[in-house]
């Protein structure tokens, strides 16, 4: 299993896209998007390490998949996933910040 700042990566790069590129997207999600959203997941069920960096993806993931469940295409998943690209952002660095802390830790310890 990947990181998970960089699982919330692959996650902004969706979500970017959403916002940046919507008439460019086929009618349903990426097929690797089901794939990150089981990664990311499990990395919500596991103990946090440090400060919790999975909130913002738990709300991104559904505003996406809404997103391409809605067919009548008013953008307004499209405004929920832009508003979560901030918080989301946050995260993923709160995540590199926890796993170089992590590393840092671990090789104390040893």
């Amino acid at each position: 299993m990947r990181p998970l700042s960089q699982a919330l990566t692959a996650l902004i790069k969706c979500a970017e896209d959403i916002v940046l590129r919507p008439a460019l997207l086929a009618a349903k999600p990426p097929e690797t998007f089901y794939a990150l959203c089981e990664e990311i997941r499990r990395y919500e069920a596991l103990p946090a390490e440090g400060e919790r960096a999975t909130r913002a993806a738990m709300v991104m993931m559904p505003a996406i998949e809404a997103f391409f469940a809605d067919t009548k295409a008013d953008h307004h998943w499209q405004m929920v996933v832009g508003s979560l690209l901030p918080p989301l952002r946050k995260d993923a660095y709160q995540a590199l910040q926890n796993e170089r802390e992590s590393l840092l830790a671990d090789g104390v310890r040893r």
